[in-house]
């Protein structure tokens, strides 16, 4: 995606998009805790969560730097490339069209 800057720019951009559409929340969880970039506690709370919308918001309030963000966007890329290309494809259009 580029940057980590860019990364979480994407990712404050999109958010409310990423809560509603990523489902499988868990799988992304445990890819940032195996590379130590959330802790133990936010894992917990990210699983203990009833629904995936608040999983997913809680996982996004554990991604604490830039650099975690990108760790985090790339993963997503992983198990989701097409929610990630549809939300880049929708930031092309604007950008396209001169908004």
């Amino acid at each position: 995606m580029g940057t980590s800057q860019q990364s979480a720019q994407f990712i404050e951009k999109h958010r409310a998009e990423l809560i509603q559409r990523v489902s499988l929340v868990e799988p992304i969880a445990d890819g940032l805790l195996s590379h130590r970039l959330i802790h133990e506690e936010a894992y917990s709370n990210i699983r203990a969560a009833p629904t995936s919308q608040e999983k997913m918001r809680a996982l996004l309030g554990a991604l604490s730097t830039a650099a975690v963000k990108g760790e985090f966007l790339r993963i997503l890329e992983e198990h989701d490339p097409h929610l990630v290309q549809e939300l880049r494809g929708q930031r092309r259009g604007i950008q396209d069209s001169g908004k």
